[in-house]
């Protein structure tokens, strides 16, 4: 699928991926019971398509700006999830952008 560059598309591209995100946390959750925290995902959509991008725009930068969950390869897994979303190319480039995610268990 593809999403508008606005903050409606984003959080909607986000959401559409929230199973794909729990299941990345319940994957690590097994081998890690006491994993939970927040992480802050910093992206960038591009204007322009980059090669090998033939529907819409994938994610130009995908990283996690903070995070408190300490824990690599889950924010590997989340990132992997997030850098497939696909946009409508935006007039310019928009930089900047930030989604917060909060994980916890649901023992708590």
């Amino acid at each position: 699928m593809i999403w508008e560059p606005t903050k409606e598309g984003i959080q909607e591209a986000f959401l559409e991926h929230k199973e794909d995100i729990r299941y990345c946390y319940e994957a690590w959750l097994d081998h890690n019971p006491d994993l939970e925290g927040r992480l802050e995902i910093a992206f960038s959509i591009p204007a322009e398509r980059g090669e090998g991008d033939p529907e819409g725009v994938r994610l130009l930068r995908v990283d996690v700006e903070g995070s408190d969950v300490d824990h690599s390869f889950f924010e590997g897994c989340v990132l992997g999830v997030l850098s497939d979303l696909h946009f409508a190319p935006p007039e310019k480039d928009v930089e900047g952008g930030r989604i917060p995610i909060v994980f916890r268990s649901a023992t708590d």
